[in-house]
C-alpha cells in the first residue's frame, strides 16, 4: 500500500532537519583535520579574529597560511566567507573544533531543509501536482543520509562548500518565489544569497545554468518582465562578486602548475587526459550508487592514467552520451528528469579537469551539488514506484528504508575516520594505496607521532612505520619533494646517520636549490652531530648550493675555532657571515675572539666595541674589551671594563 503523504509538510521539515543532524552528532568529538590547517588552525587571518577580516576579504584564500599570494591551482581560490566564520569564532571562543564541528552540521541540517522546499517547489513548476512531499521527502532524505557527503560535513574546511551550496539552493528557492508573484523582499533575499555563495565558494556560479534550465522547462506562464527583472538584479550581485574578486585575487589565473601533485595530469601523454577523466566520471557514478570505499586522496596514482582504448573510459563515454540523450528526451516528458540530468552533468563536469586544472583527479566533494540531481530523480522514481504498483509498493518501500540505513551506518561510520589527521591519513592509505600524496600523508603523521612518544621501542616500531609508506610514495613520485624531506627526517631520527639522511636532502636539493625548509632541517639535523668532521663536510655541501648561506658560514667558523682549533680557517668563514651579517653579535664576538686567538688584537678590538655597545648587560662583553686593551697596553681601561664586569650579574 503506497505511503500517504500529507498536503501540509509541517513535520516533514521537522524530520529533514533532525535527520542530518543526528548523522552528523558524531563528528563533535573530532578534531581538526586535513586543510583545516590552511583554513583555521595555522591561518594566519583567522587566527587575528575580528581584526583579520579585512585581510580575509580583501586577499586571496590562501595567503593567511602561505604569507604570500600562492597560485598552486589554476583559477586562483577566493572564499572568504567561511574563513570569516572561522576568524569570528576564533575571536568568540579559540580553537575549538567541536564547535566548529557543531556548526557544519547545523549548515548541513538547513540546506536540507531548503533542499525540501526547493524540490517541492520545482515538482509543481515541473507540473507534478501529485505527492510533491512525497518527492521531496525521498530525495532528501537520501541527499542527507549519502555517505560521499561525509567529506564536506565531517571536515571543517568543507564549510565553504556547505554554505556555497547553501545559499545556491536558497538563492533559487527565493528567485523561484518571487516568479511566482512573491514581493520584493524574495528578489532581493535570492541576490544577497547568491552573493554569499559567491563568497563561500565560486560554484555557486552555477546558480545561473541551473535557472535558465527552470525557465525553459517551467510548464506554468512566466511574466517576461518579472524574468528581466530577476536575471538583471542577480547579474548585479553577480558582477559585484566579480568586481570584488579582481580587486582582491587580481582576476582569474591561468596559471597550471608544473607539479605532480598540483597537476595530476602533468605526465599524461597524448589521449591519456580526456580516457582518464572519463575514467573518474565512471567513478563519480559508482560512488552515487555504492559509495563504498571512500577517502580523501585521489591523487596521484590512486588513480592511474588510462588510455582511450580501455573498456572502462569505452564504458563510461556511452554512459554519458546515454544520459545526455535521455536528459534531452525528457525535456518535453517528464522535465522533473530532464532537470536532474543537466543539473548533474552542468555541476559535475567543470570539476573533471576537462576546463580547469582543479588539483587532484577527483574528489568526493565535488559530487556535493550534482547529487542534488541524482537525489530528485532517484526520490521521483521511487515516488512513482510506490504510487503505480501497489502489489509492490511495500517492497519498494523497504528497499528504501534499507538503503538509508546501509548509508546512515557509512555515512556514521565514516565521520569517526575524519577524527584527525593520525586517524584519517593511515586509515585513507590503506584505500589509496597508489597514491603518494596519501603515503607520503601517513608517513608524515607518523613520523610527527614518533617524537612525542616516551617509549623507545613505540617510536622505533612508528619510525619504520614512516619510513615504509614515504619509501612508497617516493617509489611512486621519484621527485616528491615532500616525502624526500620528510623521510630524511626520519631516517636521522631512527639511525643518527647523517650521511644517509642527509643523502635524501641533496636528492631535493638538485631538484630545488632555493628549498629552505631541507636547508632548515639539514641544518638543524647537523647541529644535533657531535662529530665536527661530519658537520664540516656537510656545512661545506650546503655552500656549494649556496655560497651565501649565513647559517653554514657561521657554523664552520664555529666548529674550525671551537673544535678543531685552526684560527686562520675559523676567521675566513666568520669574516664572510659577518659580511652577511653586519650586526649579528654572536658572529661579531666569535671573529673577535678568533682574532684575538691568532694574537690580531687590534683587529679585534672594534668587533669588541660594538658588541658591548650592542649588548651591554654581558659581563662576558666587558671582560672580552678588557682582555683586549690589556693585549695592547691600555691597562687603565682594561682595568675599568673589569671593575665594571664585576657589577654585573649575568
Amino acid at each position: 500500500m503506497p505511503l500517504a503523504f500529507p498536503e501540509k509538510a509541517s513535520y516533514l521539515r521537522y524530520f529533514v532537519l533532525l535527520v542530518p543532524f543526528l548523522l552528523y552528532l558524531n563528528t563533535l568529538q573530532n578534531k581538526y583535520a586535513l586543510d583545516d590547517a590552511i583554513v583555521l588552525t595555522e591561518n594566519e587571518y583567522v587566527q587575528e579574529g575580528f581584526r583579520g577580516l579585512d585581510d580575509i576579504f580583501l586577499t586571496e584564500t590562501f595567503t593567511g597560511f602561505f604569507r604570500e599570494k600562492k597560485e598552486l591551482v589554476e583559477g586562483g581560490r577566493y572564499r572568504p566567507l567561511s574563513l570569516a566564520t572561522f576568524a569570528i569564532g576564533y575571536q568568540l571562543w579559540g580553537q575549538k573544533p567541536g564547535l566548529s564541528h557543531l556548526f557544519n552540521a547545523l549548515f548541513f541540517s538547513v540546506l536540507c531543509l531548503i533542499l525540501f522546499e526547493l524540490i517541492r517547489l520545482l515538482c509543481v513548476r515541473f507540473g507534478i501536482n501529485k505527492q510533491p512531499n512525497q518527492i521531496a521527502f525521498f530525495a532528501t532524505l537520501l541527499f542527507a543520509c549519502h555517505p560521499v557527503h561525509t567529506e564536506v560535513v565531517a571536515n571543517i574546511k568543507g564549510r565553504d562548500e556547505l554554505l556555497s551550496v547553501l545559499f545556491l539552493i536558497l538563492s533559487l528557492y527565493l528567485a523561484l518565489k518571487y516568479l511566482d508573484k512573491a514581493g520584493i523582499p524574495a528578489l532581493l533575499a535570492s541576490g544577497i544569497s547568491l552573493f554569499a555563495g559567491l563568497l563561500s565558494k565560486e560554484n555557486a556560479i552555477f546558480l545561473w545554468p541551473l535557472l535558465v534550465l527552470v525557465l525553459l522547462l517551467d510548464k506554468r506562464k512566466i511574466s517576461p518582465g518579472r524574468s528581466g527583472i530577476l536575471l538583471l538584479y542577480l547579474g548585479i550581485a553577480t558582477l559585484s562578486y566579480l568586481l570584488l574578486r579582481s580587486a582582491a585575487v587580481g582576476g582569474f589565473s591561468t596559471a597550471v602548475s608544473d607539479e605532480l601533485m598540483n597537476n595530476p595530469y602533468l605526465h599524461a601523454r597524448d589521449g591519456q587526459k580526456l580516457a582518464t577523466v572519463l575514467y573518474t566520471l565512471l567513478l563519480y557514478l559508482k560512488l552515487l550508487l555504492i559509495p563504498h570505499p571512500l577517502t580523501y586522496d585521489y591523487y596521484p596514482y590512486h588513480i592511474t592514467l588510462h588510455n582511450p582504448t580501455d573498456p572502462t573510459v569505452l564504458m563510461s563515454g556511452i554512459l554519458y552520451v546515454l544520459i545526455l540523450i535521455f536528459g534531452v528526451r525528457m525535456i518535453r516528458k517528464q522535465p522533473l528528469v530532464a532537470f536532474c540530468m543537466f543539473l548533474y552533468l552542468i555541476t559535475l563536469l567543470p570539476m573533471t579537469n576537462l576546463f580547469i586544472n582543479i588539483g587532484s583527479f577527483m574528489n568526493e566533494r565535488f559530487l556535493f551539488l550534482p547529487s542534488v540531481g541524482f537525489c530528485i530523480a532517484a526520490g521521483y522514481g521511487i515516488s512513482l514506484a510506490i504510487n503505480s504498483n501497489p502489489r509492490i509498493s511495500k517492497m519498494i518501500q523497504a528497499m528504501f528504508i534499507l538503503v538509508l540505513l546501509i548509508f546512515s551506518v557509512l555515512a556514521f561510520s565514516r565521520n569517526r575516520v575524519w577524527k584527525d589527521n593520525l586517524t584519517l591519513f593511515t586509515h585513507d592509505v590503506q584505500t589509496s594505496q597508489g597514491s603518494a600524496k596519501g603515503n607520503c600523508a601517513a608517513g608524515g603523521i607518523l613520523y610527527e607521532k614518533s617524537l612525542t612518544l616516551d617509549n623507545e621501542q613505540a617510536k622505533i616500531k612508528m619510525l619504520n612505520q614512516s619510513i615504509r609508506y614515504l619509501n612508497t610514495a617516493i617509489r611512486i613520485y621519484p621527485d616528491y619533494i615532500d616525502a624526500l624531506l620528510l623521510l630524511g627526517n626520519a631516517r636521522f631520527e631512527l639511525s643518527g646517520d647523517i650521511e644517509q639522511a642527509g643523502s635524501y636532502y641533496f636528492r631535493i636539493f638538485s631538484l630545488a636549490p632555493d628549498y629552505k625548509p631541507a636547508q632548515t632541517n639539514y641544518l638543524k639535523m647537523l647541529g644535533r652531530s657531535s662529530s665536527a668532521r661530519q658537520r664540516v663536510n656537510g656545512y661545506r655541501k650546503l655552500l656549494s648550493l649556496d655560497p651565501d648561506n649565513y647559517e653554514a658560514l657561521y657554523q664552520l667558523g664555529s666548529i674550525y675555532g671551537k673544535m678543531l682549533h685552526r684560527m686562520d680557517s675559523a676567521i675566513y668563514f666568520l669574516e664572510k657571515a659577518v659580511n652577511l651579517q653586519p650586526n649579528n653579535k654572536t658572529a661579531l664576538r666569535d671573529l673577535g675572539v678568533a682574532y684575538a686567538m691568532q694574537g690580531e688584537f687590534t683587529a679585534s678590538l672594534p668587533l669588541f666595541i660594538k658588541v658591548l655597545e650592542m649588548d651591554p648587560d654581558d659581563k662576558a662583553n666587558y671582560i672580552n674589551l678588557g682582555i683586549t686593551y690589556q693585549k695592547i697596553g691600555e691597562t687603565e681601561r682594561a682595568r675599568h671594563l673589569f671593575e665594571k664586569a664585576e657589577t654585573i650579574q649575568k
